[in-house]
């Protein structure tokens, strides 16, 4: 199984994982095209853990940019 995703998903499990393993749910539908006695499609849904040094590995991997959040505090004046 294989997926594509943009910076902004990716960026997204990386805040919603927070350091820890990276838990993800396959939603998955299955057409049988050969058979016709029977309803042609089922679903399931399976869980998916990625542990946290496998991902973490994987991203030091990735030959994009890597980004980093720097909050930069501006002054208010009144």
């Amino acid at each position: 199984m294989e997926t594509t995703l943009t910076e902004v998903q990716l960026r997204g499990l990386e805040k919603a994982r927070a350091g820890a393993d990276l838990n993800l749910t396959a939603e998955l539908t299955i057409t049988g095209l050969a058979e016709t006695k029977h309803w042609p499609t089922t679903g399931a849904q399976e869980p998916v853990r990625i542990p946290h040094a496998t991902w973490s590995n994987a991203i030091t991997q990735l030959d994009t940019g890597a980004f980093a959040d720097v909050p930069v505090p501006l002054p208010i004046r009144a």
